[in-house]
């Protein structure tokens, strides 16, 4: 008897104890209606790969927006668990509680539920968990976007990137899909690239000790309008494609302007500049422009020389300043005949960039620059200078 009477004695001591527990937690200060509990998760999914945790960060407002420290949270999980174990977590003075989540490879798969409770009030997050392979992001560029036959055009794809940080773009697969595709492929891509129809399919496969050709440099013999698309595949076998439509390949090809090599000449004296060594790969060039750089013109000239002499040595700046010498920049345009006839010539105004002109007779055009220092005029030369207007210079 004496037993029992100590054993119930023992379990009211208890209930008594656990009483006063359970007051001493829920007397702790809740949430109250119309308070804001704002939910973060880092990292927001779990890759099982690297970790195991992703920490929850709380933070309670009042309804003026003003943050509330002292209030007591309760974190729980419907995957995992939380390491509170169910224990309430205050927020501090700047009304931030933290807990965190903990999984395990069993959750692999799984979107874990994380709910915060204080008082009337609550908020969910969802975290992913698993180490599922995330695809690539396929991207290039192709510089220039308007080409020109036989010049190369360079697409690059070493923007494209692998989301899991780690570099596993195993592969990359260049589409070219043209409305005039060249006869046959250039021998330098002949060991990557396949034909079939107007599409041409370029693969580069990651090597062992060079890596990953990232850019493919290709040039055409056919004036036509193409449209590219990359296809990268990481070491999962997931693949991104990224696509780029409207690159122009123009029929004809720029001449190439040469206005010789800069000069040295005196004031009021004549001397002579000379485009000769300038060339167009595809035709003839048919005009000549100069501007000499003191306001002066030669246009549309047949004659690849012009010659000119400027009056004035040592007029330089704003407002004029004497000096030694003067330098000017002299300006040489050059124009071919147009789009020149070639095998597989197709030009109807609208399918093909052929000179800009639907006959593509338009010239295209090419520029070179040159330097002209003037020095003093040699003693008694008669000229328009720094002296004034028929006076003899120094």
């Amino acid at each position: 008897m004496r037993n029992t009477a100590a054993a119930l004695a023992a379990i009211a001591l208890l209930a008594l104890v656990a009483l006063a527990v359970v007051n001493c937690t829920k007397s702790d200060p809740v949430a109250g209606t119309g308070t804001d509990i704002q939910l973060s998760a880092n990292p927001a999914d779990i890759d099982l790969r690297t970790g195991t945790k992703s920490t929850i960060t709380a933070t309670v407002f009042n309804m003026s927006g003003t943050v509330q420290a002292g209030v007591a949270l309760l974190f729980s999980t419907d995957t995992g668990r939380m390491e509170s174990g169910g224990q309430r977590v205050k927020t501090n003075s700047s009304g931030v509680a933290r807990d965190v989540l903990i999984v395990g490879s069993n959750d692999d798969g799984q979107t874990a539920k994380v709910t915060v409770r204080s008082g009337p009030q609550k908020a969910d997050i969802s975290v992913g968990v698993g180490n599922a392979n995330k695809p690539p992001q396929a991207k290039f560029t192709a510089q220039p976007l308007v080409g020109h036959v036989n010049q190369p055009v360079t697409f690059d794809g070493s923007q494209s990137r692998d989301p899991n940080g780690d570099q596993t773009i195993e592969k990359m697969v260049w589409t070219l899909t043209s409305d005039n595709p060249d006869p046959s492929i250039p021998p330098d891509l002949q060991a990557n690239c396949t034909r079939a129809g107007n599409k041409e399919t370029c693969t580069f496969t990651r090597d062992p000790v060079q890596g990953l050709q990232t850019e493919m440099v290709r040039s055409f013999a056919y004036g036509q309008i193409l449209t590219v698309s990359l296809d990268v595949f990481d070491d999962k076998g997931l693949d991104d494609t990224f696509t780029l439509s409207g690159i122009e390949i123009d029929w004809n090809t720029p001449p190439v302007a040469n206005a010789g090599p800069d000069i040295t000449t005196e004031g009021c004296r004549g001397f002579l500049v000379s485009a000769g060594q300038s060339s167009d790969p595809d035709g003839a060039i048919v005009r000549y422009d100069w501007d000499m750089g003191d306001g002066a013109q030669y246009l549309n000239r047949t004659s690849a020389q012009a010659s000119h002499a400027y009056q004035c040595y040592a007029v330089c700046g704003n407002p004029p300043v004497a000096g030694p010498g003067c330098s000017y920049t002299v300006t040489l345009t050059v124009y071919d005949n147009g789009a020149p006839t070639a095998p597989g010539y197709t030009c109807d105004g609208s399918t093909h960039l052929c000179g800009g002109t639907p006959s593509g007779t338009q010239s295209l055009t090419g520029i070179d620059t040159l330097k002209a220092t003037v020095l003093a005029p040699i003693s008694g030369t008669m000229c328009d200078c720094i002296c004034g207007a028929g006076n003899t210079c120094p």
